[in-house]
């Protein structure tokens, strides 16, 4: 049968078959390719399993409510001065929302495709020695938090890794490296910066070596590059540029000690960063300026700093390589004083994994990179032991490296078995609570952010309010994240009281907003359910009865953080007669119920 079925197959297709299979048995056969398809395939297998459990949170939820629900015109042309970054991301989720695909089907489609996209190219694609491209698919950032999690930086870091790999053909083929700067500017404020110091950088090369006019007239295609890759990066940073009303401003009231001053956190890039993102676990996930630590704690990452840029200092020196190096980071570390947070070290990450592509892309790593006095000192220690010595000491450093590459995996592992045995985000749950009790249709309230507030503080926030005197300040469109991370699971907007009838949080509100949204909300009915953190104003001030609710713990949640976890319980107060109607019983005479 089968031979009659070969038959009537071509000849010249079953050439092109034959040659087809022998490429491939042929590729399977070098031993690289085999093991870096397996790292791949492994680490396919274990970004899924923690997917199916994760429950995305409000990063997530925000991005894709944005990507469904903004018009055009608002998410392309509004949204990103309140959020700090281009739009790419949340264009790629608007194909899978506005098809209707289900929320955490789409977001973690494209999620995936990211992620194996960058790890294919760092297995495969990056040249760096063999112990890394086996560690690092399976390291805490890479694996873990820009791999399961659903945001850009995957794509960013992919970006980046191609910007490493076009790096030394830039001047022969330059619109390889300006495709890659322009994706990885694309991709976040951050990689705009990143983009245009090694702009800058390739310029000044081309500069000191054939003057203005070899940056002019010498390359047509490079100049035409360079044109583009600033007119990117200059609507970029324009459509970027906060709004004077973004709530980030009022960032420093949500502290009750002074913020570090920029020099401060330029000193955090350069010697707390480094350390942070693969050997260290002293920060928390926060604003970092908002982090504090023990002095000895301070002390120890800034020694594995100075140890990690000791180490590529040297190597970008030998390649002369080190304006790459140091200036982008530089102009990144100025940027990131602001906002950069903790969960972007993985950005810190990228940036050394394409550094290493650029260093070792010609030039593998070898032992003449190790410096002349260490090698020296080797040899006489050297001098004085057996052959069988010698191997043992080379193969106890193998393993310490090793080690201290691992750390990081075991917090990728701590994470993810955390994700998969609790609940990250309480998304799941009260989405299911929600439709448990078919409550898409009622009258659901957010809580509002009431922060205390100076005199000099009031005065900075045009048409600043206070419903409960002169010492604060109302954010009546600054809500929790509750219903913004269980909207995505409807089609109908949960929140009555979010500004314009958005699904997500806007990150600014205008003047004289909160003092309309109070008078309003006083004369409006009892919400059926109210997310709040508890305080007495959040019902007085709206002339609710606090005994007509109870509250209702519904999940309790396990976030991880490297080998950090942080665990909180989300609560809802609920109105008597609604709880009767969602577990057909009445309400506990009592002011609160776990049901988690």
């Amino acid at each position: 049968m089968s031979d009659s079925i070969g038959m009537n197959v071509p000849a010249s297709q079953q050439s092109v078959d034959m040659r087809r299979a022998y490429r491939i048995r042929k590729w399977f056969a070098v031993p690289d390719n085999l093991g870096n398809a397996g790292v791949l395939v492994v680490y396919l297998a274990v970004v899924i399993t923690v997917m199916c459990f994760h429950e995305p949170w409000f990063d997530e939820a925000q991005s894709w409510l944005m990507a469904r629900d903004c018009s055009w015109h608002d998410l392309l042309l509004v949204r990103p001065h309140y959020e700090g970054h281009p739009p790419l991301w949340w264009l790629l989720l608007a194909i899978p929302a506005r098809l209707g695909v289900p929320y955490e089907w789409g977001i973690k489609s494209i999620q995936l495709v990211t992620a194996v996209f960058f790890v294919w190219l760092l297995v495969f694609r990056s040249g760096l020695p063999k112990v890394l491209r086996i560690i690092l698919p399976f390291t805490y950032f890479v694996c873990y938090q820009d791999g399961v999690t659903s945001r850009p930086y995957a794509l960013m870091h992919a970006a980046m890794l191609l910007a490493g790999l076009s790096w030394h053909e830039r001047d022969n083929h330059p619109w390889r490296l300006v495709g890659s700067l322009v994706l990885l500017s694309l991709c976040s404020s951050y990689g705009v910066v990143l983009a245009g110091g090694m702009a800058m950088v390739w310029v000044w090369r081309v500069w000191c070596k054939h003057g203005i006019r070899g940056v002019v007239l010498e390359s047509k295609p490079r100049m035409a590059g360079w044109l583009v890759l600033l007119a990117v990066g200059l609507g970029i940073a324009a459509l970027v540029w906060p709004r004077p009303n973004m709530y980030d401003s009022g960032l420093d009231m949500l502290v009750d000690f002074p913020l570090p001053s920029a020099w401060q956190m330029v000193l955090r890039f350069w010697f707390c960063l480094p350390s942070e993102m693969m050997f260290t676990s002293v920060f928390s996930d926060a604003m970092m300026s908002f982090i504090s630590a023990p002095i000895w704690e301070w002390v120890m990452m800034a020694v594995i700093s100075s140890l990690v840029w000791a180490v590529f200092i040297h190597l970008a020196y030998r390649r002369k390589e080190l304006g790459l190096l140091l200036f982008p980071y530089a102009m990144m570390s100025v940027l990131g004083a602001r906002y950069f947070a903790a969960h972007h070290e993985g950005i810190i990450l990228g940036f050394f994994i394409m550094m290493l592509c650029v260093l070792c892309r010609d030039r593998p790593l070898s032992m003449d990179d190790v410096p002349a006095w260490m090698r020296a000192l080797g040899a006489r220690a050297f001098a004085h032991m057996s052959e069988y010595d010698r191997a043992l000491v080379i193969n106890a450093g193998k393993c310490v490296g090793v080690l201290l590459l691992s750390i990081s995996v075991y917090w990728n592992v701590y994470a993810c078995v955390t994700d998969v045995l609790y609940p990250y985000s309480q998304a799941r749950a009260l989405s299911s609570l929600i439709e448990r009790g078919n409550l898409q249709n009622e009258r659901m309230m957010s809580g509002w952010t009431r922060l205390e507030a100076t005199k000099e503080e009031r005065q900075k926030w045009e048409g600043a309010y206070c419903g409960g005197g002169d010492k604060c300040i109302d954010f009546t469109t600054w809500y929790p994240a509750d219903l913004i991370v269980a909207n995505p699971y409807f089609s109908k907007n949960l929140i009555s009281n979010s500004q314009d009838g958005s699904s997500y949080l806007l990150w600014y509100q205008p003047a004289g907003q909160a003092k309309k949204d109070l008078e309003t909300w006083k004369n409006e009915e009892e919400p059926a359910l109210y997310f709040t953190l508890y305080q007495p104003f959040y019902f007085k001030d709206l002339g609710y009865n606090r005994a007509d609710y109870i509250e209702v713990r519904y999940v309790h949640l396990v976030r991880p953080w490297k080998d950090q976890y942080k665990a909180s319980t989300c609560s809802v107060y609920m109105r008597r007669d609604v709880y009767r109607k969602v577990f057909h019983k009445e309400a506990p005479k009592g002011m609160v119920v776990d049901i988690s």
